[in-house]
Parts: C-alpha cells; structure tokens; sequence
C-alpha cells in the first residue's frame, strides 16, 4: 500500500529548517539550512470548506496540503521550496491509524 501511494509523488522540493546562529555582535540569527534537498511529495490546493476555514484562521489567502512519505522528517516550521515558490509548513496533520502518508498544512511565503 505505501509503495502504491508513495508512487503517486509527482513534485520534488527541497526541504529547509531554521537553526540560530551567533550573528558575531552578540545575537542569534535564524539561517536556514538544507534537510532533504530531493524530498517527494505531492501539492494538493484543498477545496475543502475546512481548509479554507484553516487559511482565515492562520492569516493567508489559500492553503495547501502536502502529502509525504512517513519515513521523511518533516516538521512544523519547515520551509519547502519549489522551483522559485516557499512554502511554509504550519502543522503536521495527526496521522491515522490506517494512513499510509503524512500530510501537513502549508502557506505559502511572500
């Protein structure tokens, strides 16, 4: 069943996570680090009067929802870049107990 779903991904996108830094004047800076440079996945744009409900709540125009294997180690907070497109990823969605991918919520960084 994972094979077939995972044989679904149709998009690559490098995954990124901030990490502090010292700035050299006494402050942390946010830089943000490759994870998984050739990470599968694939985009969905909810219709769902759910996901739009989701979209008011968090501040954004759209959401999406990205589908990816269970084994990757994505995370909120993560940044997932798409050609010239960023996606932030606000929440990992609870995974079920029959799911054969992960999911989480994104907006996208303007």
């Amino acid at each position: 069943m994972i094979a077939v779903a995972e044989s679904s991904f149709d998009t690559t996108v490098t995954q990124q996570r901030a990490t502090k830094t010292n700035d050299g004047f006494g402050h942390q800076t946010e830089v943000w680090n490759t994870v998984n440079a050739a990470l599968k996945v694939v985009i969905q744009t909810p219709s769902e009067p759910m996901y739009a409900a989701i979209a008011q709540r968090i501040g954004v125009d759209v959401v999406w929802r990205v589908l990816f294997s269970l084994s990757a180690d994505v995370r909120g907070g993560d940044r997932l870049v798409i050609g010239t497109d960023t996606l932030f990823v606000h929440t990992i969605e609870t995974p079920q107990s029959y799911s054969v991918l992960n999911s989480a919520i994104c907006a996208e960084v303007r």
